[in-house]
């Protein structure tokens, strides 16, 4: 009987063990994951979400992943990565084939939770399916900072959104923002939608894309307004800072019936960036190691509020105008044309909001130092020259004798 209980005891040991070892690895698990997670989305709409990491207090430098998404449901119009906790991009974010595949890199490490790039995703004309999943590709890799190049251990946890019959909805506009899919500068943003006399409205600006308004009015349009007049209200939204809004309207109308009111609810986004972009680590060098020890030129261009539309760069010879040339995003180094260094290097970047920052390098002088060391350099080859004529005429003149 007392080996029973000691086998019995050891049993359920064992198994804790194994419990313990498998909880823990599930907990310290890095998690790519969507945000929002889940959503209903209006057919013919388009939406957006983020694509994000939480290292779960690991140390994180590299990730090399893959989204799916269904293609023939789906289509991206745009991958923003201002905000990203990723500061380089050996590849950046691409589209293929109903995958969104990207290899991002942070140099120093990164530990907590935080944003990769934001998606904006729109429903396609024909819909086949009520339910759209957006998951992880198994392939996908998170490697520790660790200098070793350690795989993390990971989880990935899907987006699930549902697809519903468009309503009635309010047609709202913004000549200010007039697509919902871009980044503009401006932040003042002037809202117009077509009102219904009688009927009272309840607005809220926030960023959260499920945000409701209250039921308590704000205005109501005034009856017998001419139809020119109807057409032309609106509200000006001002003092907003950088960053992706949602105006949620929702109408409360008189019905037929009496005491029934109609409600229904609009969303429109507005996206708003007026801030440069930046440009940092600038590095004009040659090294024996790399490009066969031709100058070289290295930089990194951020934008932390809509990401980086483009970079260009121009060699711009003496007495001549800069004309850019646009690079390949995956080129985080290039040789110089110019390997003189008489041409003035600009770096220009462009944020998706139109912003622009340019960064000038000016052409390589020739300082004291290094008309010293031409001079120094000169004077020994003279007297070295000097010594050798010297030592000739000489030579010559014992051979006479």
């Amino acid at each position: 009987m007392k080996k029973v209980r000691i086998f019995i005891f050891l049993h359920i040991c064992l198994w804790f063990l194994i419990f313990s070892f498998w909880f823990c690895n599930v907990t310290n698990a890095a998690t790519l994951y969507f945000l929002p997670s889940s959503n209903e989305i209006p057919d013919n709409e388009s939406f957006m979400i983020e694509a994000r990491i939480d290292t779960e207090n690991q140390s994180i430098n590299t990730i090399d992943a893959k989204i799916i998404y269904p293609k023939d449901v789906l289509e991206v119009m745009d991958i923003s990565n201002g905000s990203s906790v990723v500061d380089l991009w050996p590849e950046a974010p691409k589209i293929k084939n109903g995958e969104i595949a990207f290899v991002g890199g942070i140099p120093n490490g990164f530990v907590g939770d935080g944003k990769l790039f934001s998606i904006i995703l729109t429903i396609s004309d024909v819909v086949t399916t009520s339910d759209v999943n957006l998951s992880w590709s198994a392939t996908s890799k998170i490697l520790l900072n660790d200098g070793a190049g350690t795989e993390a251990a990971k989880k990935f946890l899907e987006g699930n959104y549902k697809i519903i019959a468009k309503e009635e909805l309010l047609e709202i506009n913004s000549p200010d923002h007039p697509d919902q899919n871009k980044w503009y500068a401006s932040k003042i943003v002037e809202i117009n939608w077509e009102q219904t006399p009688g009927s009272s409205y309840s607005y809220i600006v926030s960023k959260d894309p499920l945000a409701e308004p209250d039921d308590e009015p704000d205005f109501t349009t005034p009856e017998g307004l001419p139809a020119e007049a109807l057409a032309k209200e609106g509200i000006e939204l001002s003092g907003l800072e950088n960053g992706v809004y949602y105006f949620h309207l929702k109408e409360i109308r008189p019905s037929q019936e009496v005491e029934s009111l109609k409600i229904s609810k609009s969303t429109f986004r507005i996206m708003i960036d007026n801030e440069k972009p930046e440009i940092i680590e600038v590095k004009v060098d040659k090294d024996p190691q790399i490009f066969d020890n031709q100058y070289f030129l290295s930089f990194i261009a951020k934008d932390n509020v809509s990401g980086i539309d483009r970079t260009l760069v121009a060699e711009t010879p003496p007495g001549e105008s800069a004309s850019f040339s646009v690079l390949d995003p995956r080129i985080s180094a290039l040789v110089l044309k110019d390997q003189s260094r008489k041409s003035e290097i600009k770096i220009k970047a462009i944020d998706k909001a139109g912003n622009e920052i340019i960064y000038t390098i000016p052409p390589l002088k020739i300082t004291p130092c290094h008309i010293y060391i031409f001079f120094f350099v000169s004077l020994i080859i003279l007297i070295a020259l000097i010594i050798l004529i010297t030592l000739k005429k000489s030579r010559k003149k014992d051979n006479v004798l």
